[in-house]
Formats: structure tokens, sequence, C-alpha cells
């Protein structure tokens, strides 16, 4: 390696690795790692939550049990009826006001509860006066009309609130709401603890994810149209970018001025042979790299990872001469060296592929990587198809 080379090792080069800028393996690797927990639970107190169900007192609309990975999974809206403070009981502000028989999360109303968090339906709104008397839920007086998958539902005249005929346990405070389980029988709820102050709700129950076979959307999202196009359009790009092709940022002036900087470049994924997902495997084999073809490629420099986007200048067996001006495979000229003024003399190798940066100092290539094995070859960019003006085929050169 020429002494000009080894100055700039120093260069980090992982500050081309896709949406950000690396640094020593464990340094990036802890920052990704924070920025990615980070975001999780960011998303997990303003978004949604995943939630088991522990118990049976929602029989049969929701499976619980206390045993790991047993009991349904359900997510949990927390953001429909406004977010709350982390760890304590009061919202940062004010969404939607809860409906009759939603599903709902909710912190324990008791002290030293069993399960401090629970999930039941919400039957009674601030201001009605509950009954439960034969089975059924009287609403003012007025029998209420239940859905059709709550119909059969028996519901037990056990504790107090909405079964004591005073107004202290039947009319529900401002506020405040009613919640039962659907397995009346076998449900600690409402009307032994009481009314449910709205701080103390969590959220709202959208969906069953898990098992797959138990998956039911609550919410009535899934059955809209544009729902099912955007939800197909989804499945379709993460197929095509796991199996066929992928879009690349051109980082800084890598091909000299060719490539406008921050070009989305099209990754074909399939040419030279399909990789196993997540992986080097090659399981189906495609054809030969060319020369002159922009690739990208799995470089290891420094312990990171990188995806680097150069071409292609020697098949595995041929020599690589660069001097002050001119680039030679096999002695014979290919092209003009690039304009970092490196030079290198390599004897032929039969182990890999040699890729040449037109700007260096922005991009390492095979004068400080070394050779590229076919395995490490993500595949051929064959054009740009971003931004507009610049949409187009990329040429292969030499």
């Amino acid at each position: 390696m020429s002494e000009h080379l080894q100055q700039r090792q120093g260069i980090d080069w992982a500050s081309v690795i896709l949406h950000g800028h690396g640094g020593p393996g464990w340094l990036t690797f802890t920052r990704n790692l924070l920025v990615i927990i980070g975001i999780a639970l960011i998303f997990r107190w303003l978004v949604v939550e995943p939630y088991r169900i522990p118990s049976g007192s929602m029989e049969p609309t929701l499976h619980g049990d206390p045993r790991w990975w047993v009991g349904d999974r359900v997510f949990v809206n927390k953001y429909v009826y406004g977010h709350r403070y982390p760890f304590i009981n009061k919202r940062i502000w004010k969404g939607q006001e809860p409906e009759r028989f939603d599903i709902v999360v909710f912190k324990s109303a008791e002290e030293d509860p069993e399960f401090p968090i629970l999930v039941k339906r919400l039957i009674g709104l601030p201001g009605d006066k509950i009954l439960i008397r034969g089975g059924r839920i009287f609403v003012n007086d007025e029998p209420l009309e239940m859905p059709p998958d709550l119909a059969a539902n028996y519901y037990t005249t056990y504790g107090r609130y909405g079964v004591s005929e005073t107004d202290e346990f039947m009319v529900v405070p401002d506020g405040h709401y009613l919640v039962l389980g659907d397995n009346s029988a076998h449900s600690r709820d409402g009307r032994v603890f009481g009314w449910l102050p709205n701080e103390n709700i969590v959220g709202r129950v959208a969906s069953i994810w898990w098992p797959i076979g138990r998956w039911r959307d609550f919410t009535g999202f899934s059955d809209t149209w544009w729902w099912r196009i955007s939800s197909a359009l989804v499945v379709t790009y993460l197929v095509w970018r796991m199996f066929f092709g992928r879009s690349w940022p051109v980082h800084g002036n890598v091909l000299g001025n060719a490539l406008a900087p921050r070009a989305q470049l099209y990754i074909n994924r399939i040419v030279f042979g399909w990789h196993f997902p997540l992986s080097r495997l090659r399981i189906i084999p495609g054809r030969k790299a060319r020369r002159g073809e922009l690739v990208a490629y799995y470089a290891d420099w420094e312990q990171d990872l990188v995806v680097l986007a150069v071409r292609i200048i020697a098949m595995p067996g041929e020599s690589v001469r660069i001097t002050d001006a001119d680039i030679l495979v096999n002695d014979e000229r290919i092209g003009s060296a690039p304009a970092d003024g490196v030079t290198l003399e390599e004897e032929s190798d039969t182990n890999g592929y040699f890729i040449l940066a037109e700007n260096a100092d922005e991009l390492p290539d095979s004068r400080v990587l070394g050779r590229v094995r076919r395995s490490d070859l993500i595949g051929p960019a064959p054009f740009i198809w971003w931004p507009p003006a610049k949409w187009g085929a990329i040429p292969p050169r030499g």
C-alpha cells in the first residue's frame, strides 16, 4: 500500500453508510443500538404498545393465560384518548372520548392488585345509570342493545357497582366509566373495584396480533379499501427490496461529476445471483460481474460493515497498475487515473474483483480494502431513479 493511502487510513470511511456516518466499530454499534432503543421506547409511549392478556376475564373475545407466550397478544392504541405523562395517571392532552363497547387497557384502580394492568370492555359512560338484572345490562332504565358478538353474554350480579339499586353504585360520575369483562362470571371488574377514572385508561385495544390464527382487527380499519391497497404496496415493496432490488444513495462526489450528490441508485439484487435474506449466502447463481459496471458490495472497514458503490476495473486473475495518468489492466490501458493521484502496482489476483472509485478521497476502494469477493457483491446499479432530473441509465465504462 502506498504512503499516501497509509496516511489516509484514519479517514472515517464508514461515513458512507446509508443514512448516517460511522466511526469505530463499538462506538457505531452502541450509538445505533441506543438510537433504536430510544425510537422504540418513544413509539411505545406515544403510539402503540403490545400487551399480553393475563387471564380469561375477556373470553371468548380475548384468550388469556398467565403462562409465557400462551395468551393472546394485542396492540394498544395509546394516542386515541390522548397521551399520558410517563409513570403517572395524568394526560398531556386529551384525545377523543372513550365510547361504549371499546375494549380498553387501564391501570387498576385497586390497591395491590393481582394484575396492575387490566383489559376490559367499557360499558358505562359518565352520567349513565347502570343496573344489571337477569343477565342483562340496563342503561337509564332501558335494556342495552348489545353488539352481535356480545348478544349471548350473561352478566352476573357479582359486586356492588351497577348491581346495588342506589345512586352511589348506579350513576357513573363525570370523568369515570364502568368496565366489565366479557366473561362476566369469571371477571373481577368494575362491579367490584368501582368507577374507572379516565386518567387510568392507557389506550384502546386495536387488534390481536398473536397467535397468527387468532388475528383480529377491532377497529374495522383493515376492512377499508385504502388499507388493503396500502398494505399490499408495503408488502410488495418489502418483498421486492429483500429479494430483487433496492434504492441506494450516492454519498458525496464518489464518481466525479457523473452523479449528483445524494442521488438514488437502483441496485439490482438478482443479477449476480439471489442471496438468502439477511445473509451473504448466494442460493441461486447469476451472471458474473463485468468490467466497468457500477456495483454495490459489502466491505469490512475498521470493524464496520459498510455498503459501497464503485466501478469494477479488473476481473479475477488480471493484474492492475495505476500510474499518475493511466489505469492499466494486464498492461493494457483502459482509462485515465483518478484525480486523487494515488498510484498502485498489483500482481494478478484470482480471488476477486478490483474496484476503483473516481474520487478515493470520498470512498475507499481496492487500493485500500483489497479485492472484492464475488460473495460480497450485492448487485449492479443500472440506473439513477432520483432525482427525476438525473433519471437515466448508467452505462458501463472501460
